[in-house]
């Protein structure tokens, strides 16, 4: 990126040149696309900061976008906009490891264009156009994950102004400490053969920032949308899921429903033996019933739906022992009726006994 700040010492030359301080690469992982297919490009540290790779850049040409061609002494004055210095030099920071050199924007049309950006508060990206040896090893970068490719031996040609470069938004022109990120700006047009330069005003830079608004409320409007899709896809499969519940219940052969009508007639049977009025009442308000009839001070308040079914299936063990104590109490009263009209007959047998002796004696 060119700075253009006090601190960078930004300079606008009586000749009307700008002249300032710029991030024109970094080391890390790039894109590159080949017949559709992401091809990630490892540019290392050892790479990037090679010396005789560095001293390439040196007075190298600034243009407008990249050329369709390498550019030489037969073609510069077609696409030349500024001049990269020969102060190229190594930069380390929290975002990353750059490459630092002064530029200098000399025609009129990128001045005014870098210009007509600054005052509108963005920020414009720079690229390198470089040849290199494709070292084609995978591997796993520790920062910016699976790279296919490593660069080895980068030689630069050049460096452009573009609308975004594929290094990041650290590698553009910073007018200022306050400026915005700038990823969506048509591209600037590149000089023709003639020599003839694109007009550049504001009335284009604010169509260009018109551009990137719209480009982000289209992105937003998609989030929208594929999160709303998510939502109705969610919906549809919980919707199919109580259908099929549903259909389980609506059939009386179902296990679910068989399940259910065994469980209601077991709390009947116990509700009828503790002899309660069952018409119109759920099977939870006659378990409850069942409960308070073996605990009349029992309350449901604050008990789970497990201790009150617990509590219920004790009710059937409370009736269990109740009928016995039943059983045991008539079969008692029937052995005392046993023994009293067994007794007279036992008292006249021992009467007749005791006369029968006295006769005797």
């Amino acid at each position: 990126n060119i700075k253009l700040d006090k601190q960078n010492k930004f300079e606008l030359t009586p000749e009307g040149f700008i002249k300032t301080k710029a991030y024109l690469t970094r080391v890390g992982v790039f894109d590159y696309y080949e017949d559709g297919v992401k091809i990630r490009n490892l540019r290392p540290k050892s790479e990037v900061f090679d010396a005789d790779s560095l001293k390439t850049l040196e007075m190298k040409p600034l243009t407008f976008n990249h050329p369709e061609e390498m550019v030489k002494n037969t073609n510069i004055a077609d696409y030349q906009v500024g001049t990269i210095g020969e102060d190229i030099q190594t930069i380390e920071t929290d975002k990353g490891s750059f490459v630092e050199a002064t530029v200098v924007i000399t025609h009129k049309d990128a001045v005014q264009y870098v210009l007509n950006k600054h005052k509108m508060g963005e920020a414009i990206e720079l690229s390198c156009g470089y040849t290199v040896q494709e070292d084609k090893t995978p591997g796993m970068d520790d920062k910016e994950g699976k790279y296919d490719v490593i660069q080895r031996n980068i030689r630069y040609n050049h460096v452009s102004i573009v609308p975004e470069g594929r290094a990041g938004k650290e590698v553009k022109l910073l007018l200022d400490s306050k400026h915005n990120n700038n990823n969506g700006e048509n591209e600037m047009g590149k000089p023709n053969k003639e020599g003839d330069t694109p007009q550049v005003n504001e009335n284009e830079v604010k169509i260009d920032s018109l551009n990137k608004e719209l480009e982000t409320i289209k992105a937003d409007a998609k989030k929208k949308e594929d999160e709303m899709t998510a939502k109705l896809d969610a919906l549809e499969t919980k919707n199919k899921e109580l259908k099929d519940e549903l259909s389980k219940w609506q059939n009386p052969e179902s296990d679910e429903v068989k399940n259910m009508l065994d469980a209601k007639q077991k709390v009947l049977d116990i509700a009828r033996e503790f002899k309660l009025d069952c018409e119109g009442k759920s099977t939870n308000e006659l378990k409850l019933e069942c409960i308070k009839k073996t605990d009349a001070d029992f309350t449901e308040e604050g008990k789970s739906e497990d201790y009150i079914n617990a509590r219920f299936d004790a009710c059937k063990l409370f009736l269990d022992v109740e009928k016995d104590n039943k059983q045991k109490i008539e079969l008692a009263m029937l052995n005392k009726k046993d023994s009293e009209d067994k007794k007279p007959e036992h008292k006249k047998e021992l009467s007749d006994y005791s006369k029968e002796k006295r006769n005797e004696k």
